[in-house]
């Protein structure tokens, strides 16, 4: 099966798209609908953190796989710097994050990486 990727450009207006293409390539796989649930969901949050904390106007890329044991690997990388949230930030992104998916992975301040199964 071919991987999944994407850039986004645009900014959070960007985001239904991507879960409407993501969905459309998981439902490609063999995957339960709570899997892929889990991972769309998963990958809209870390989408829509590189978006709020990364540089303005800086693209971000998602890409995705399914291993041979069924589980995916997504990749969220935002190529700008990064933002630290403001003090009355209340953000559940990476809690929901890590409740998702099986690992959840901080590559550097700007990558992030998500296993599930």
């Amino acid at each position: 099966m071919a991987n999944f990727a994407a850039t986004l450009t645009h900014g959070p207006s960007d985001l239904r798209g991507l879960r409407r293409l993501l969905r459309t390539w998981l439902e490609l796989t063999d995957a339960e609908p709570p899997v892929r649930d889990a991972v769309v969901l998963a990958t809209h949050e870390a989408t829509a953190n590189a978006m709020v904390h990364g540089e303005p106007g800086s693209p971000v890329s998602v890409s995705a796989s399914q291993n041979e044991s069924g589980g995916f690997t997504i990749e969220v990388t935002n190529l700008g710097g990064w933002t630290e949230p403001g003090p009355d930030h209340h953000g559940y992104g990476v809690s929901l994050m890590n409740d998702l998916m099986s690992e959840v992975q901080f590559e550097s301040e700007t990558r992030v990486r998500m296993l599930s199964g």
